[in-house]
């Protein structure tokens, strides 16, 4: 039988302001600010338009922070006694279908890329295990399977990896100790809790993927 879903609401346009002032009794010589004030652009919403203005000149910078979020930092070298940040943005809020269980953001496709300086602050959870360079090549080559096969699709590639582990993989206490390896695990199918998240991250980092 026919399935009754909610109607489709029109998309609401909204105009946001945001406003920051800073004033000081004594004149501050040089500043660093960090401002995240661009809303985000997902399946929910839609960025028509956006801008920050300071009342105080700066070199600016844009980038996106490791969560998604697009921030803007500004050197400030000139003195100022007072400082205005003003934000305007005009967003669209989207109707959205709560029987869909999609993500939020777009599509995030794998291969990831780094700025520089995240990879080095993410750099403890994307080394990758200590084995031979023959075992990473094959833990690699099972990586790319999942990927391959869910069409380079990052949640898609870790949800598959997931399911498959708690599918082909038996769960036998005993049978491992805590040297034994990621390819281990790979290799024999078998292990308990802490052996299929070792290797769940060793996968994970092999795709260049924080874990």
């Amino acid at each position: 039988r026919a399935v009754h879903r909610p109607r489709v609401v029109p998309a609401r346009r909204m105009s946001v302001g945001h406003r920051t002032s800073y004033r000081y009794d004594k004149p501050v010589e040089r500043s660093s600010q960090v401002l995240r004030l661009t809303p985000i652009h997902d399946r929910l919403q839609s960025v028509v338009s956006h801008g920050i203005e300071l009342s105080v000149d700066g070199k600016s910078r844009d980038y996106d922070d490791v969560f998604g979020n697009r921030v803007r930092r500004v050197e400030i070298d000139s003195p100022y006694a007072e400082l205005t940040i003003t934000a305007r943005s005009i967003v669209d809020l989207l109707d959205t279908d709560p029987l869909s269980f999609r993500p939020l953001h777009k599509r995030w496709s794998i291969p990831l890329v780094w700025m520089p300086w995240q990879r080095h602050m993410l750099q403890p959870y994307l080394l990758p295990e200590e084995l031979p360079d023959s075992e990473l090549e094959e833990l690699t080559e099972y990586a790319m399977s999942f990927v391959e096969r869910n069409d380079y699709d990052l949640f898609d590639t870790l949800l598959d990896l997931n399911s498959t582990i708690k599918r082909e993989y038996e769960y036998k206490p005993g049978v491992t100790t805590n040297y034994t390896t990621p390819f281990d695990v790979y290799t024999h199918r078998r292990g308990v809790c802490q052996d299929f998240s070792n290797l769940f991250i060793c996968i994970a980092r092999l795709l260049s993927v924080p874990a």
